[in-house]
């Protein structure tokens, strides 16, 4: 599995920051981060803006591992999932959205963008 994460405006952060910071009491992620925390085998991408592939290793992480199909999860399906569906699309790899492993802020926002992904 491959987790893409922001930095949350700390540039200098990694797994383990960003694991800890969605630990911290009042965080959002908090109740989740335990049961999606990264194993041993895992990778890490912090990633800069919207989509997981912009100035990222991702794209060159993909090709060294062979991947040809991209099942692709996160929040927010409107924003981050849709940029990353959208640049996963242009380098012509097979995409796999479950409509259930995505969220946004709105149903409505998540539905869109779900039906956005469909047609392309």
């Amino acid at each position: 599995m491959i987790y893409a994460n922001d930095p949350f405006g700390k540039w200098r952060s990694d797994l383990s920051a960003v694991v800890e910071r969605c630990r911290e009491p009042g965080c959002q992620g908090e109740p989740r981060v335990d049961r999606l925390h990264p194993g041993k085998e895992d990778y890490f991408v912090l990633k800069a803006k919207h989509s997981a592939f912009f100035s990222t290793t991702l794209a060159t992480l993909l090709r060294f591992l062979g991947t040809r199909t991209l099942v692709l999860g996160g929040f927010a399906a409107d924003i981050c999932v849709l940029f990353t569906a959208n640049d996963a699309y242009l380098r012509d790899l097979r995409l796999v959205v479950p409509a259930d492993g995505v969220a946004s802020n709105h149903a409505p926002d998540k539905d869109a963008a779900l039906a956005l992904m469909r047609r392309f």
